[in-house]
Formats: structure tokens, C-alpha cells, sequence
């Protein structure tokens, strides 16, 4: 019993840290692999890990796009409505130089250009994993009407629109460290009110009294 009581705790560890960290991965990972009836019967908070792991792509995006100095627009937002190309499935994967928010206008013919074009190879691959991504999980939720769901999926798909979504003040909250905290603390509640549900009830000994 302690063994058991010591790895949920340790599992349970695990899959916060890893949702702190920004690793939704590794947290998707470890509550399939030792709570899968949470995802079968909480629907809803595998949503939400589905899409704050694209959240986390994008935010790893845009800290490429932030240590090496891309972008030229000065109000930080695209010419495109990034959301409306994912929902429609419209945005084109094939060139995606002609797409990536001013990607090209960077400068290769400096001393940087070798490092810079790594960069730049690294963005346009971490893009086009995050678009596929996200059509991956509009498709997988298309059935789900609720206005929460769609908004969700709305604003987050949103956040491709900003080269600098983390200090643009009409998105940066999506990005808070308190989202991960938020997530990480409904996780741990589904993972054990799930298990405190499927332990088995003692039985409850009543004495027999006799009052005559």
C-alpha cells in the first residue's frame, strides 16, 4: 500500500512539473500511461491539454522568432488572420516562406547568416508542425459546439496572428505562467477524484442493539 500510495504521488508530481514547465507532452504521456480512464471520462480536461500544447508550440515560436531578433512589423501582428486559414483549412503548407509573418525580410548577408538561416530552418519547421497540429485538434474537436470549446480554439489559434504574442496585451494572458498552474492543479483533481472514485468502499458495520 505504501509503495503504491509513493508512486501515485511521484506520477503525480511528475505530470505537474511537467505542465509547469510548459512539456504538456510529457504530462498528455504520463496520465495516459497511469490514469487512462481520466481522459475516457473527462473529456474536457484532455481538450484543454490538447490545446495548451499547441499554445506551447506557438510560444516556442515566437521565443525563436524573440532571440534572434525576427520580425519587422512594429505593432507585433500579421497581415493575416491566421485563425480563419486554420479553422477553413486554407493556409497552403507548400511555400511556406510566402506565410510566415515577414520571415524572409531577414537579413542573411551578415556575419549572422549561417546561424540565422539555422533559424530561420528551425521556425519554418516549428510552424508547420504547429499548423498541422492545430488542424489535428479542430478536426478531433469539430463535434464539440460548446461555446467555451470554440472560443478556446479560437483564441488560441489567434495567437499565430502575433509575432510577439507574449507582450502583446491583447493575447499575453493566454500565455501566463498561471494558465500552466490553473491546468496543472484541474489535472491533479481529475486524476484523483478518478481514483478515489474507483477504490472500493468499505463496508459500513453497524452494531445490532437491543433496546427491549
Amino acid at each position: 500500500e505504501f509503495r503504491r500510495v509513493l508512486f501515485r504521488s511521484n506520477s503525480l508530481l511528475e505530470i505537474r512539473n511537467a505542465i509547469l514547465d510548459g512539456d504538456v507532452d510529457t504530462a498528455l504521456h504520463l496520465t495516459q500511461s497511469h490514469y487512462p480512464k481520466v481522459f475516457e471520462d473527462d473529456e474536457d480536461i484532455y481538450f484543454r491539454l490538447q490545446c495548451r500544447k499547441f499554445i506551447e508550440m506557438i510560444h516556442r515560436g515566437a521565443e525563436i522568432r524573440s532571440k534572434a531578433s525576427l520580425g519587422s512589423h512594429s505593432n507585433g501582428h500579421h497581415d493575416y488572420d491566421a485563425y480563419d486559414d486554420m479553422v477553413n483549412q486554407d493556409m497552403e503548407l507548400d511555400h511556406p516562406h510566402e506565410q510566415n509573418g515577414g520571415f524572409d525580410k531577414m537579413d542573411t548577408d551578415g556575419g549572422g547568416g549561417a546561424s540565422n538561416g539555422a533559424v530561420h530552418d528551425d521556425y519554418d519547421r516549428l510552424l508547420e508542425e504547429t499548423i498541422n497540429f492545430g488542424k489535428a485538434i479542430s478536426a478531433e474537436f469539430a463535434h464539440d459546439k460548446r461555446r467555451t470549446t470554440q472560443r478556446a480554439l479560437q483564441d488560441a489559434f489567434a495567437l499565430l496572428a502575433y509575432e510577439d504574442p507574449v507582450n502583446s496585451p491583447d493575447v499575453a494572458h493566454h500565455l501566463s505562467p498561471h494558465k500552466r498552474v490553473t491546468l496543472a492543479e484541474d489535472l491533479n483533481s481529475a486524476i484523483l477524484g478518478k481514483e478515489f472514485h474507483s477504490q472500493p468502499r468499505p463496508h459500513l458495520f453497524i452494531p445490532q442493539h437491543n433496546f427491549k
